[in-house]
C-alpha cells in the first residue's frame, strides 16, 4: 500500500500531449498553480504596506535613542544636567 501526497514542483508541469491517449497529466500542476496565485497576493498585499512605513520615518530619531547611552552622560555627578533640562529630555522622549 502506497501513499501519496502532493507537492509543489519547482516549474510548472507541461500538459499532456492530446495525441498521445496514454500520457496522464501532472497531478500535482495544481499545486503549483495555486501556489503562484497565493504568492501574487501576498506580493499585492505587501506593497501598500511598504508605503505604510515610510510614515513612520518622521519618528526615526526615536528609534535610534539608546537610554543606556543616554545614561552614561549621568554616571558623573558633576555632570549632572538641571532639573528643567532633565524634565525636557523626558517628555521629549
Amino acid at each position: 500500500m502506497y501513499l501519496k501526497a502532493t507537492f509543489r514542483p519547482e516549474y510548472r508541469p507541461e500538459e499532456p500531449n492530446p495525441e498521445d491517449k496514454k500520457e496522464l497529466p501532472n497531478e500535482n500542476t495544481w499545486v503549483f498553480d495555486e501556489y503562484n496565485k497565493l504568492r501574487e497576493c501576498v506580493t499585492k498585499i505587501i506593497e501598500p504596506l511598504d508605503k505604510y512605513i515610510l510614515t513612520y520615518n518622521k519618528y526615526q530619531k526615536e528609534y535610534d535613542f539608546d537610554p543606556e547611552k543616554e545614561m552614561l552622560q549621568y554616571e558623573n555627578p558633576e555632570n549632572w544636567p538641571d532639573v528643567e533640562q532633565l524634565r525636557a529630555s523626558i517628555v521629549f522622549h
